[in-house]
């Protein structure tokens, strides 16, 4: 529920960077996962920083503090990111 508010964004973003940011010539899954490693936590401190404030109250209140949900986040954008890079250099 609480990742799910970042993942969409950053996913579709991180797909037109790898898709254009490539020339149109050919997708790039590994500047695909490299984006996604940078804008995922920009994406998370916008949606919960600035615009989502009082989320932190309910996630709260199901025992989540906000420090276990920005490892919990970061942890799982490391392991997309290594997941995506190493599919590249297999691919590859």
């Amino acid at each position: 529920m609480y990742y799910k508010k970042v993942f969409y964004p950053t996913f579709f973003i991180t797909l037109g960077i790898g898709l254009f940011g490539a020339g149109f010539s050919e997708f790039s899954l590994g500047r695909f996962g490299q984006s996604f490693f940078i804008l995922a936590p920009t994406i998370l401190f916008i949606q919960y920083n600035l615009r989502f404030k009082n989320e932190y109250y309910f996630y709260g209140n199901l025992g989540f503090s906000k420090g276990k949900l920005i490892i919990y986040s970061l942890l799982v954008n490391v392991l997309v990111t290594f997941i995506l890079i190493g599919t590249s250099v297999l691919w590859n």
